[in-house]
């Protein structure tokens, strides 16, 4: 989803691409201290994180934790 860099607490002006993935809180914790994730917008951060889209992050990190969230969601 495109959202305003202001909702994420982000510098500048404009939009970024997030994706939002599930995961266990622990694991959101750790990802939340690396670039290109964030608190997760309009879910619960406890259980969520927000991964920018912009290259930051990897493809294949992305598909991982896309994987794994489809897996949380999925019971």
């Amino acid at each position: 989803m495109n959202v305003p860099r202001e909702k994420l607490g982000l510098p500048g002006t404009g939009e970024v691409d997030i994706l939002n993935v599930k995961c266990e809180p622990l694991a959101g914790d750790l990802l939340r201290q690396f670039a290109g994730f964030l608190p997760a917008y309009h879910m619960n951060r406890t259980h969520w994180v927000s991964i920018l889209l912009d290259g930051t992050v990897s493809d294949d990190k992305i598909r991982g934790l896309l994987d794994a969230s489809f897996q949380a969601t999925a019971h």
